[in-house]
């Protein structure tokens, strides 16, 4: 036993000289068949040696699996809370990054299981002035998108509820998509009341179109369209193409053709339009509609449906005028002097026209938003139009 303990101390300084293909020939042979002398050093240098020889540059994705499949038989997770680093955790995190990367979660989850987030790090790190993720909000990340797009619904809402409640601090939108990727998984599973809870939380935080079109969704199936129309308007309006946001067109033809209004039809030739140019099929309740593409001008028919959102958005609102009192030209950001003296910021993207100048008198609606350096709801005016 005291010959086959010198081989392993000498393995392990072969493997500190980075000779490693030697030093695994010793460690393979003595682990086959005395794993009873390989105490928790001797285990570490025999899974950093694997690691280093074929996982750190690994020239295969069978050559990477293989690798750290082994290095998960010779070693145990530790606790980074407490270690300063753990091969284990090292080995597997490089094989959840590279699926990750190559947008494989079919696979993911297999390896997601050989880790315990909570003996992940929470601690966030610097990279070029930017904050970044700590090993604990990436791994969540990642499981949950993977048990998402693996149609896990059930496990995607129990590892996001873990990540909201062990992960302290979030970096940039994570947090918003975990709540939207467990809104959605509860609509999945049959929980729509509590999905509408995380969903509603985040729409206006977010301002994404998908997160309105989600809610919009939810209330149609529970049978409240004027819900689902409320939620549909700045869906309609976002500046997203219309070539991603399309379905919500149909989505707003079946509403307002239950209700045999005349909106309905402009719709229907808009989604119409976009799943030709899809190269899609047209589901039948617009196919019926016997529509010839050719027949159809869709700026038309996009500014009248532009139009008429921005009449119900604004359906209990009265148009304002004011004053432009400021405007900053390298940050695109002004302020309007109303006739009410008070002062409502907006944004140039809101301005419809070339130029602002101070001292212009505009027309505007106003909306809440919120602001993200104060980490409060603000009041804005949005089209802006100058008089």
């Amino acid at each position: 036993m005291k010959e086959i303990r010198k081989e392993l101390f000498k393995a392990r300084r072969l493997y500190k000289n980075e000779n490693y293909d030697e030093a695994l020939e010793i460690f393979d042979g003595h682990y086959k068949n005395h794993p009873e002398l390989f105490h928790i050093g001797f285990r570490t240098s025999y899974a950093w040696t694997i690691y280093k020889r074929y996982a750190m540059n690994f020239k295969s994705e069978e050559i990477l699996f293989k690798s750290v499949e082994r290095i998960t038989e010779i070693t145990d997770q530790q606790d980074l809370n407490k270690e300063d680093y753990c091969i284990y955790t090292i080995a597997v995190l490089k094989v959840i990054r590279h699926l990750k990367d190559q947008e494989d979660y079919h696979s993911l989850p297999y390896w997601l299981e050989k880790i315990n987030p909570m003996l992940l790090s929470d601690e966030q790190g610097e990279y070029n002035g930017r904050t970044k993720q700590s090993d604990r909000e990436y791994y969540f990340e990642v499981a949950s998108m993977a048990y998402y797009n693996c149609w896990d619904y059930e496990r995607c809402v129990d590892i996001t509820r873990a990540a909201l409640d062990s992960v302290e601090n979030f970096v940039g939108k994570s947090k918003i998509y975990h709540k939207w990727r467990l809104g959605k998984s509860l609509r999945e599973t049959g929980r729509p009341i509590e999905a509408l809870e995380y969903l509603t939380e985040i729409a206006d935080i977010a301002g994404d179109w998908f997160i309105y079109n989600e809610i919009a969704e939810i209330y149609f199936r529970l049978g409240k369209p004027d819900r689902a129309l409320d939620y549909l308007c700045p869906a309609v309006l976002s500046d997203e193409p219309l070539s991603s946001k399309f379905k919500i067109y149909h989505l707003i033809f079946k509403i307002l053709s239950e209700r045999n209004c005349d909106w309905s039809l402009i719709h229907g030739q808009l989604y119409y339009i976009i799943m030709k140019e899809k190269g899609y099929d047209v589901p039948h309740d617009i196919e019926i509609l016997g529509l010839d593409e050719a027949e159809l001008d869709k700026r038309n028919i996009v500014n009248q449906v532009n139009s008429l959102w921005i009449q119900y958005r604004f359906k209990d609102q009265k148009i304002q005028h004011g004053t432009v009192s400021k405007f900053f030209t390298d940050k695109n950001y002004g302020f309007i002097r109303t006739e009410n003296d008070a002062s409502i910021f907006f944004h140039k993207d809101e301005f419809e026209g070339d130029m602002v100048h101070i001292g212009q008198l505009v027309s505007f609606y106003t909306e809440s938003s919120f602001d993200k350096v104060k980490n409060e709801k603000s009041v804005k005016a949005v089209y802006v139009r100058g008089d």
